[in-house]
């Protein structure tokens, strides 16, 4: 035979072997795996789903979401697992490893500071994705030396797995000089009585203080020029001093009111259903007296309650009557309370102030709570008791409430036709109480002409309460 015919005959023999291979194989599992036509094992990603008809690149005249396997392959653990590839009544075996082969996701984002702090891998709010948990993961920061001069610094940081798969990224770390003080804020002014100590609670209470670049600045004061056992207005200084020697100060009133005794003659100055523009016209009042009043508000009108805030950094105390000023809140506990709680958490972001002095809509005199819940005043007046607030009526009206603009020689004669030792007037700042504004200057003088002293209410207020007729 020729060398040619050897060689045809050769390749004929190899061909009919392939055919009968393919044949057997066909027969014993026709199954063809995407690693190869004879693989015996396959790899699949730690902490993610094991699905065997990933690992099929095709089956032999068969359809491949068909294929099934028995065993177990756990890929929360590394490891090897035996299974079987199953395809009707044909199986082979196969071995799964389970390998961590796809590195962290690292991200961070740049970081700007001064030329004095001491920078670490926290200061560039690192995150890193693994299938790894992340104390397992070893999350390292390269950055130059010389990093505390002026200008900008590439850093490195790279975050390792278990299995040494390493993720990067790389950030910015810019130092520039800070000649920029922090900023303090005191909160309003701080109402007590003589007697009353300031600690740290206290003077502190409202205050923040702020850097664009330091986060650490601490603030502290020095209350050592107010003399808490003299009635009068003093102030407090707040201090702060960032790590680059920059520094701030700021003030703080203190209104020392005197304790109030059986035979004081005291006036308190209360108004109703504010803010509205007549807020700041009293406020004005107030103001050029040196007088210190007390201001139940409302959740009404949220364009004025800027004036809530003016009030209170005035030195006047800001009680809650309602967020609705609506009666309905008497319909049940729950109704009245869910209102209170609005206005409570309305003064306490706009000011700080964490309020518990309270008036009832109507005073605990009402009778109109009656027509929406027999007896609940009886409860109420107890049950805001019980929850650390504390409730004021009045024992002069200057009679606002009756009408709108009212006029003044009423509203005087009504203000000023008593001669107790403890006055609590009611009176209204709402929008339409234009008269009140006319007459508070005439009540002031008139008071002040007979030798009493004018505070907001405090704890030390003496109790103004009607008898509850619900």
């Amino acid at each position: 035979m020729s060398r040619k015919g050897k060689i045809g005959a050769a390749a004929c023999v190899a061909a009919v072997v392939i055919i009968l291979i393919g044949a057997i194989y066909f027969f014993l599992n026709p199954v063809i795996l995407r690693e190869g036509i004879f693989a015996k094992e396959i790899h699949t990603e730690y902490m993610e789903k094991f699905r065997v008809k990933d690992h099929v690149k095709w089956v032999f005249a068969g359809d491949k979401n068909k294929v099934k396997y028995s065993g177990k392959v756990d890929t929360s653990k590394l490891g090897s697992y035996k299974i079987n590839i199953e395809y009707g009544k044909t199986s082979m075996p196969v071995i799964v490893n389970v390998l961590d082969t796809k590195a962290p996701k690292v991200t961070a984002i740049d970081y700007t500071t001064d030329m004095v702090e001491k920078v670490d891998i926290n200061s560039f709010g690192v995150k890193v994705k693994d299938a790894t948990p992340a104390e397992k993961i070893k999350v390292r920061m390269e950055s130059p030396k010389k990093t505390e001069n002026k200008g900008e610094f590439i850093v490195s940081i790279t975050a390792e797995d278990p299995s040494g798969n390493i993720g990067k990224t790389k950030v910015k770390l810019i130092r520039r000089e800070d000649k920029t003080p922090p900023e303090i804020e005191v909160g309003p002014a701080l109402s007590l009585t003589t007697g009353q100590a300031i600690d740290d609670n206290l003077a502190l209470n409202g205050t923040k203080v702020t850097d664009d670049l330091d986060k650490t600045v601490k603030l502290t004061y020095d209350a050592s020029g107010v003399d808490t056992g003299v009635a009068g207005t003093y102030k407090i200084i707040y201090s702060a001093k960032d790590r680059s020697g920059n520094e701030a100060q700021a003030e703080r009133e203190v209104v020392i009111s005197q304790t109030v005794s059986a035979d004081q003659k005291v006036v308190y100055l209360t108004f109703d259903d504010g803010p509205s523009a007549n807020t700041a016209k009293i406020l004005d009042i107030l103001a050029k007296y040196n007088i210190k009043g007390t201001f139940f508000v409302t959740g009404n009108d949220a364009s004025y309650r800027y004036l809530i805030q003016r009030a209170a950094k005035e030195g006047h105390t800001i009680g809650l009557h309602t967020y609705t000023h609506n009666y309905n809140i008497y319909t049940s506990e729950d109704t009245f309370f869910r209102d209170l709680g609005m206005v409570h958490d309305m003064v306490l972001n706009l000011t700080g102030i964490d309020s518990h002095h309270i008036r009832f809509a109507g005073g605990s005199s009402n009778t109109v709570s009656a027509s929406f819940n027999s007896g609940i005043m009886s409860r109420l007046v107890s049950a805001v008791q019980n929850k650390g607030f504390r409730y004021y009526d009045w024992n002069v009206s200057s009679g606002d409430a009756s009408g709108n603009t009212v006029p003044v020689e009423r509203l005087l004669r009504g203000a000023t036709g008593y001669s107790y030792n403890h006055i609590c007037i009611l009176m209204h700042d709402s929008s339409a109480k234009t008269t009140t504004v006319e007459a508070l200057p005439t009540i002031i003088e008139h008071y002040k002409a007979k030798g009493y002293t004018f505070l907001p209410i405090s704890d030390s207020t003496p109790v103004f309460h009607h008898g509850v007729n619900n």
